[in-house]
């Protein structure tokens, strides 16, 4: 997809309860399920977690776009067959162009991200290669 780059960070597995801090400690973290948490950017050496069985990980295999509102409102939403969540900032997760992925709102755009092995079907399925 144009723009997208390579989204490395941690990908951490704990009690939601340890999750619930590193979330609240990390406002840019994305909350993949009550136990699972990515936190963009950061290094094992740069985190502790209050969970004794936490899984932490360096995360390779994810893939970022940025859009505005209105790009995203022009070339993704069409091809999502989902509500979308009308208040932001939130993140979400679900199917787009039969590709999955997950979607952090921001007040004033969207970053989309899928894993970088299905970035080139993404792109074709959404039309973004023929712009």
């Amino acid at each position: 997809m144009p723009g997208c780059s390579p989204l490395p960070g941690l990908r951490v597995v704990a009690q939601p309860t340890a999750i619930d801090a590193l979330a609240a400690a990390h406002p840019s973290s994305m909350r993949f399920a009550p136990d699972d948490l990515f936190l963009p950017g950061l290094r094992p050496d740069q985190l502790s977690v209050d969970d004794m069985h936490a899984i932490i990980e360096a995360e390779a295999g994810l893939s970022a776009a940025c859009f505005t509102s209105a790009q995203f409102d022009e070339l993704v939403a069409p091809h999502i067959e989902w509500p979308l969540p009308r208040d932001r900032p939130t993140f979400t997760q679900g199917m787009v162009a039969a590709v999955p992925c997950k979607l952090q709102f921001t007040s004033d755009g969207v970053t989309l991200i899928t894993n970088t092995v299905q970035v080139r079907d993404l792109d074709e399925r959404l039309g973004l290669s023929r712009r």
